[in-house]
């Protein structure tokens, strides 16, 4: 936690410097002590945080949340440490096995245009508590009790109901973008330059399990 805010208020603090505006490309460096990501990683880390600045800077996002996703994606780098995994831009897949715990699950998004599709990581706890509160109501009587008991039911749900409008309020899928699937996405993403990455809700008609 403490590393969090820490990240998220240098962030906050670049953002907030007047130095940076939301009309130009910024590149990304970490002052004083670097020790929290392994040099490998650096390359690779930037180029994931830029890739998320200029998807998000055009957006009606705030200062503080786009911070919260910047340093959400450094702290990915930064487990990545503490597990050991040797992360670059030419290997990605023992950091992406590490976060596919019983925790992590992937869900697969699509976009307005027919073909574009993206991938990000999200915990169940997270998905399932920004569902709408009234989806039980929404659903056919078959399936109320798999809506009742959503925690423990959220890939199942996924799978019954793929359209965002119906799944969320348009605030909390907005909060998830913000805390999990812009920054995992990212992550995934940012070294396969052929896929899309949506950067907002308004940006996909699909979310459900791959």
């Amino acid at each position: 936690m403490i590393a969090k805010t820490q990240l998220q208020i240098q962030f906050q603090e670049q953002l907030q410097s007047g130095s940076i505006t939301r009309n130009q490309l910024i590149g990304f460096e970490f002052s004083g002590n670097q020790s929290f990501i392994p040099e490998e990683a650096a390359t690779y880390l930037f180029k994931c945080l830029r890739k998320i600045w200029d998807g998000m800077r055009y957006l009606p996002y705030t200062v503080e949340e786009i911070s919260t996703t910047l340093s959400n994606l450094t702290l990915i780098f930064i487990n990545a440490q503490q597990l050991g995994i040797n992360v670059n831009s030419k290997e990605v897949q023992g950091l992406y096995e590490s976060l596919l715990t019983e925790d992590y699950f992937v869900i697969e998004m699509a976009g307005l245009i027919r073909g574009a599709s993206s991938k990000a990581l999200v915990n169940p706890l997270s998905i399932a508590g920004n569902f709408r509160q009234d989806l039980i109501d929404i659903v056919l009587i078959g399936h109320r009790e798999t809506v009742q008991f959503r925690h423990k039911n959220a890939k199942q749900i996924l799978h019954m109901i793929p359209d965002p409008k119906w799944l969320f309020e348009f605030e909390n899928l907005r909060e998830l973008f913000v805390k999990e699937i812009i920054p995992t996405q990212a992550f995934l993403r940012s070294n396969r330059e052929d896929n899309p990455q949506f950067f907002s809700p308004l940006h996909i008609s699909v979310v459900s399990m791959p």
